[in-house]
């Protein structure tokens, strides 16, 4: 995720976000991912993603922002909850499995939308939360997909080795 966020037509960074959010001003921010863990749902600093201040009981398939413990923030795709232990578990729709079991309180966003190609997607349906489980469940549909990305960058090694010949 980049450090810098726009909230409204404001530039901020998420640190500044998260402050007003805590402070009871509740901007959604709208943000390019950095980093490739939410294709092909999200696109690499092509898919504007808005992303509002947790205002509600998380739900599996929500793509939430969280805080990492080094401190680095991630979108994910909340792949398993565990309300009584107040833990949660992620996993990016472009990632081989899960992330680590982590505390509830690391979530600190939903995301709410995603523009695509000029097409405005809404991510906060019940549909779309079991499209994106249906995703991480369905070990055809990520082999396919792994296979595509595997492919694709063998074709591009081999264009980079022909065009440098």
């Amino acid at each position: 995720m980049k450090n810098e966020i726009y909230g409204m037509t404001k530039k901020y960074s998420v640190e500044k976000w998260l402050q007003l959010a805590k402070d009871g001003i509740q901007i959604p921010m709208t943000t390019y991912l950095d980093g490739v863990s939410m294709e092909p749902l999200i696109r690499y600093m092509k898919d504007p993603v808005t992303i509002v201040p947790v205002n509600r009981m998380l739900i599996p398939g929500d793509v939430v922002l969280f805080r990492r413990p080094d401190g680095k923030f991630v979108l994910h795709r909340l792949y398993r909850l565990f309300e009584s232990e107040k833990k949660a578990q992620t996993w990016g729709d472009n990632c081989a499995r899960p992330d680590p079991i982590m505390p509830l309180s690391s979530v600190v966003g939903i995301a709410v939308s995603f523009n695509k190609n000029g097409k405005q997607y809404n991510l906060d349906s019940d549909e779309q939360r079991q499209k994106g489980l249906s995703w991480l469940n369905s070990k055809y549909r990520r082999k396919v997909w792994f296979m595509y990305k595997k492919a694709k960058r063998k074709a591009h090694n081999v264009t980079e080795k022909l065009l440098n010949y």
